[in-house]
């Protein structure tokens, strides 16, 4: 949601950069901006989206930006064994340390998911996950139940992923945080479209209900309710109910 300022930059660095690997399918999800994105990717994407590489999804509903609920339909919406969250300030790029190989990010998940069949979760590193984590998607649908959606705007929102997937026995798998370069952005900037503007206050909130809901013991998110539900207009022409 209004962040065509940074696709600008990023996407198309993240095209180039892992142009060596042929089997992605990117996802744009269009959470209701009001900057021009979908002319954007219609000007400059439109052969991408006829050859099935690229997806691009727009919802109208939400007021608000809500972290969980947008990427809840990015990733229901992909077609792929395994889906990965890569926000809008984000470059998929490889800076490796001295000596390492350069190879592109979507090449290093499958390089790394070979010889497994689920029950993994990737990400940079432990501590810091910054935005970028990936799971086999019928993992992320049947065991972990997506995203939070009880997690409102800032924060918490792959913690809760990762935690609960790790909390329930999934190894973790770590593809470095040399694959993590990003915009750095105020966060004033980051809070501008959500309900709670600071991200202190949305954060601590976030985080204790992740506290409450890991001492209770409650690894999948959403039970009882759908999730990731939006009416959405797919690449342009498809209207649908997810």
């Amino acid at each position: 949601m209004g962040r065509l300022r940074d696709l600008r930059l990023t996407f198309p660095t993240n095209l180039a950069d892992n142009a060596d690997y042929p089997h992605v399918e990117y996802v744009i999800v269009d959470y209701n901006s009001n900057d021009g994105l979908g002319a954007w990717v219609r000007d400059n994407y439109i052969d991408m989206i006829h050859a099935g590489s690229l997806v691009y999804v727009r919802t109208d509903e939400p007021k608000f930006f809500q972290m969980t609920h947008s990427r809840n339909i990015g990733f229901k919406i992909a077609s792929g064994d395994i889906i990965v969250n890569v926000d809008a300030d984000n470059y998929a790029q490889n800076e490796p340390p001295a000596g390492e190989r350069r190879i592109g990010f979507a090449e290093k998940i499958n390089a790394l998911a070979q010889g497994y069949t689920g029950r993994v979760i990737f990400a940079p590193c432990r501590t810091r996950l910054r935005g970028r984590i990936g799971l086999f998607k019928r993992d992320f649908i049947e065991e972990l139940g997506g995203y939070d959606e009880d997690l409102k705007g800032y924060g918490a929102d792959d913690r809760s992923l990762f935690e609960r997937a790790r909390a329930i026995g999934y190894l973790s798998i770590y593809f470095g945080t040399h694959y993590v370069v990003r915009i750095h952005t105020r966060k004033s900037e980051k809070m501008e479209h959500m309900e709670m503007l600071s991200h202190l206050k949305n954060e601590k909130l976030n985080n204790d209900i992740l506290r409450a809901k890991m001492d209770r013991k409650e690894y999948k998110a959403n039970v009882g309710r759908p999730w990731g539900a939006a009416r959405i207009v797919r690449n342009f022409t498809h209207e649908l109910q997810i």
